[in-house]
C-alpha cells in the first residue's frame, strides 16, 4: 500500500489519536439499547480501521469480532487489542464470512460510503444479525455545507459535490494528494434510509449524537474537522452548537454525518 502524502499523513495520526475516545463515547450512548449491559454481547466491527471501536467495546466485555481487509490495518488492531479476548480477522465486509444471525450488534463506523455495493453490505449485515438486534451506522453526510467546503478524507473542498469519476480525478490527477480515491457514495438523508430499508432493516436516526459530541467537546478531530475540533474548546461556541445541534436545518445541510440504528425485525411466530 503507497504511503499517504505527509500533510495527510498528519492529518490522519491526528484524528487516530481522538478516535478511541469517540468509540468510548459511542458505548455509552449506545448502552440505553443494551439494558443488561454489554457483557456477552455479540459485536462486529465491520472495517475495524485502527481498532479504537474494538477496544472501546471489548473493554466493556462485550464478545468482539473484528476485521479489515488491509493487513495493515489488521496488524494495528491485534496490537492495540492484545490484552482483551477480541477477535481480529483479515476479511472482506462484502462477502461477510459468519452464519446467519451470529451477531447482536454490528457497527459499521465510516465505513458505507467507501464500498461499491452499500446495499450488498446492508443485506449482508441484515442476514448475520441477531432478530433484535442492530447495526450502529457512521457515514458522510452528502447535503452537508461543511463536508462541501472541506472533505474528511482528503481535506479538499467540493468532493461531496462531483460525480464519482470527477472527484476520482480531482484527488488523483489535479490535486495530487493521494494516489488513490476510495470513496464510493456520499448519502443523502432519504437515500440512506431507503437503503436500510431495503435490506428488511428498520432504520433509526440518532439524532441526538452532534448534540453529545458537541457538549462533551469530544468532536472526532478528522482530517478537515480539525477546525471545528479547536472551535469547541470555547464555551460560547460549544452552547450556541449544542442548540443548532437539535434543529432540522442542522442535522440535514450542516452536520457531516449520518448515524443511523438499524434494527433486525423480530419475526411473528404467529401463535395465538
Amino acid at each position: 500500500m503507497r504511503q499517504r502524502p505527509e500533510h495527510l499523513a498528519r492529518l490522519y495520526k491526528h484524528y487516530g489519536q481522538s478516535r478511541l475516545t469517540e468509540a468510548r463515547k459511542l458505548v455509552e450512548s449506545l448502552s440505553q439499547q443494551r439494558p443488561n449491559g454489554w457483557h456477552k454481547t455479540r459485536v462486529l466491527d465491520v472495517g475495524c480501521g485502527d481498532g479504537a471501536f474494538a477496544l472501546a467495546f471489548a473493554e466493556c466485555g462485550a464478545d468482539v469480532v473484528a476485521f479489515d481487509r488491509e493487513p495493515e490495518r489488521v496488524k494495528s488492531t491485534r496490537a492495540l487489542t492484545a490484552q482483551t479476548t477480541a477477535k481480529v480477522l483479515l476479511a472482506d465486509a462484502m462477502a461477510l464470512p459468519f452464519p446467519a444471525e451470529s451477531f447482536d450488534v454490528v457497527l459499521m463506523n465510516d465505513l458505507l460510503e467507501h464500498v461499491d455495493g452499500p446495499g450488498a453490505l446492508l443485506a449482508g449485515v441484515g442476514r448475520i444479525l441477531q432478530p433484535g438486534g442492530f447495526a450502529f451506522i457512521a457515514t458522510t453526510n452528502r447535503g452537508s455545507i461543511v463536508t462541501a467546503l472541506n472533505d474528511p478524507h482528503y481535506n479538499l473542498p467540493g468532493i461531496s459535490l462531483l460525480p464519482r469519476a470527477t472527484a476520482c480525478w480531482y484527488v488523483t490527477r489535479l490535486m495530487r494528494v493521494s494516489p488513490t480515491y476510495n470513496v464510493g457514495t456520499y448519502f443523502f438523508h432519504g437515500q440512506l434510509q431507503k437503503l436500510i430499508s431495503a435490506a428488511s432493516l428498520t432504520p433509526q436516526e440518532v439524532t441526538t449524537g452532534y448534540a453529545n459530541k458537541f457538549r462533551s467537546a469530544s468532536f472526532s478531530a478528522a482530517p478537515g474537522r480539525r477546525w471545528l475540533a479547536l472551535a469547541l474548546r470555547h464555551g460560547t461556541i460549544r452552547g450556541a452548537a449544542v442548540a443548532f445541534a437539535g434543529t432540522w436545518l442542522f442535522r440535514h445541510f450542516i452536520q457531516p454525518g449520518w448515524e443511523f440504528l438499524a434494527f433486525k425485525p423480530v419475526a411473528n411466530t404467529g401463535t395465538i
